[in-house]
């Protein structure tokens, strides 16, 4: 999408959701220091990041821990104009990310008017968070016309790994003002009743008692709830969850939710009482297989802890109800051996910043063994709305790896494919620990996955290969492969796979080398050869299955010419071991 529709887009629906009280807005599509923003000192840490880590659109500002500094930089605003403001105030919306390492620095916004004395109106410690936050200000720069705003740095940068700062709003607050943020009902569901929930915020000074809140499907009837007895103060929150449920079926669906009736009355600002989502409805589910992804480390002394009483013994209590992937960091100094740059990546994407942490499903649980099994618990609830077919062969030191991927729903996504080594021992360090399961050695076709524009039920097939040469393998008859659908706005995993072991070369597999498929050119009937017993399917170019699975155990007629004219594959399998033998049917 072109970077600057997204801009005239992004302000638009700026001004819907915060109304015509704007004065200032800024998502650095223009550069870090742009449309009048500066650095007041070690600018050097500052970047335009081509990332929507903060939750908005690629790039944002991103301040970095190197050069390393001990001391505060600041993000500065140009002036602006708040004397309309009167004693009301001025809210600042932004969205961030901080991306923590360690103890001693601080992150947080300041004001200051007339180039004087920085203000501090919000600050954290540091820590993991990724948030949208409103701050309001109600010092005595307000009513001022040259006010400021700065995003600001103080401590030690070698303690944190990054900050990510994007859509910042600055804007007068209202006499009267209630704004709906976001619909929070996740937009991938299954059919049934739901329950459509929403975010609202006071944006005003007037305290909200009472509103009605409606919602549509479509075009359809609008539902209305009324909501009484509250006390939502100037920038507060307020979640809500309809009582009246939507019964949804397959299909995709805008949701509309709307206010109205504010206090009994209409607020100053409509423009933002009113809010849109898409909803993805899957045509069917199937079970969840839920992955688990550790970060651990041969010199960490928690690790060994966790893996030995909790992990690895869960793991194998589970051997045929969980996949695992574990990813060995290169901290506690001097790290671990077997540290990847892919590890890495799966490392920042999660803002990982102590190890041992665990990831069931996309969520963070706790390092322990009720931690774990919760994880269990919840993946086992939920919902799956892919199907994973994958098998992997090993030709001398190269993996190549065979994935069919049968979505239920409509989405962008990415498929992940991980090689892991069942059991490593040569990087062992200073933990005590003398053997490391379920180790990650290569992401193909890297970190970054595979993307899928899915359309439900239309399966796509992928074949990626490795030469395992170049990565930390002991021992190339001891790997297993995890593929894992997840998100692309979003963490949630959405489906994985656990491959325990390689499927032989068909030159290994004499039965079913032996079995002939005929005629080929076939005009429509096909004859299947064998004295075995033996599993197939036939899948199109695409890798949708268009015969279903059959069992035979012995010679087999069978009729295609339903099918168009085009090129088929018959799948076989004795249970161990997989061919396919390529037909082409011309009628």
């Amino acid at each position: 999408m072109n970077k600057n529709y997204i801009l005239t887009l992004t302000l638009v629906l700026a001004s819907f959701l915060f109304g015509n009280t704007q004065i200032l807005t800024q998502d650095f599509s223009g550069g870090v220091a742009s449309n009048g923003w500066t650095i007041d000192a070690h600018a050097g840490n500052w970047h335009n990041g081509n990332s929507d880590a903060a939750g908005g659109v690629a790039p944002e500002a991103r301040f970095d821990w190197n050069p390393q500094f001990t001391g505060t930089s600041r993000l500065i605003s140009p002036t602006m104009d708040v004397t309309a403001s009167g004693s009301r105030g001025v809210m600042i919306d932004f969205k961030h990310l901080v991306d923590h390492y360690g103890p001693g620095y601080n992150v947080g916004v300041a004001t200051r008017s007339g180039g004087g004395t920085w203000n501090t109106v919000w600050q954290m410690a540091g820590a993991n968070v990724q948030e949208s936050r409103t701050v309001l200000v109600q010092n005595a720069d307000i009513n001022t016309s040259d006010f400021q705003i700065c995003f600001f740095f103080t401590g030690n940068s070698y303690q944190i790994n990054n900050w990510h700062i994007d859509d910042v709003v600055v804007r007068l607050v209202e006499n009267f003002d209630l704004g709906i943020n976001s619909i929070d009902t996740y937009k991938y569901l299954s059919s049934g009743n739901v329950t459509i929930a929403a975010t609202l915020q006071n944006r005003g000074i007037t305290p909200i008692t009472s509103f009605d809140i409606n919602y549509q499907v479509d075009s359809g009837s609008i539902i209305t709830e009324s909501v009484t007895g509250v006390n939502i103060a100037t920038a507060s929150k307020y979640s809500y969850s309809f009582t009246n449920l939507w019964n949804v079926i397959p299909g995709n669906y805008i949701v509309n939710v709307s206010i109205s009736n504010i206090n009994g009355a209409s607020d100053d600002i409509a423009a933002n009482n009113q809010i849109d989502k898409y909803f993805y409805v899957a045509t069917q589910t199937t079970t969840n297989f839920p992955l688990y992804e550790e970060f651990t480390s041969s010199t960490c002394n928690p690790c060994a802890g966790f893996n030995t009483t909790s992990m690895n013994p869960f793991a194998n209590a589970h051997p045929n109800d969980i996949a695992v992937v574990k990813y060995q960091m290169n901290w506690p100094a001097p790290g671990d051996p077997y540290y990847t740059s892919e590890g890495g990546v799966r490392r920042s994407y999660y803002m990982v910043s102590v190890v041992p942490s665990i990831f069931i499903g996309g969520d963070k649980y706790a390092t322990s063994t009720p931690g774990i099994e919760a994880g269990l618990v919840n993946e086992n609830g939920k919902d799956a709305y892919f199907v994973i077919d994958s098998w992997f062969t090993l030709d001398g030191s190269n993996v190549t790896v065979h994935t069919s991927v049968t979505p239920y729903v409509t989405g962008d996504f990415v498929m992940h494919t991980s090689v892991v080594e069942k059991i490593t021992t040569q990087n062992v360090v200073t933990n005590g620990e003398t053997s490391f399961e379920n180790v990650m050695m290569k992401m193909l076709p890297n970190a970054s996955g595979t993307p899928i524009s899915a359309v439900a039920e239309t399966t796509q097939s992928f074949t990626l290969s490795h030469d395992m040469v170049s990565t930390n393998v002991e021992e190339l008859n001891d790997l297993a492969v995890v593929v894992y659908v997840q998100e692309t706005s979003g963490k949630r995993i959405m489906q994985s796979k656990y491959v325990a072991t390689a499927t032989p070369l068909a030159t290994d597999n004499f039965v079913l080398n032996a079995v002939s498929v005929y005629p080929n050119p076939t005009k429509g009937m096909l004859h299947i050869n064998t004295e075995n017993v033996l599993n197939f399917n036939i899948t199109n170019v695409l890798g949708k299955i268009v015969v279903a699975n059959k069992t035979i155990n012995e010679n087999t007629n069978l009729d295609i010419s339903n099918l168009e004219n085009g090129i088929y594959f018959v799948n076989l399998t004795d249970g161990s071991s997989k061919v396919t033998k390529k037909i082409v049917l011309s009628k």
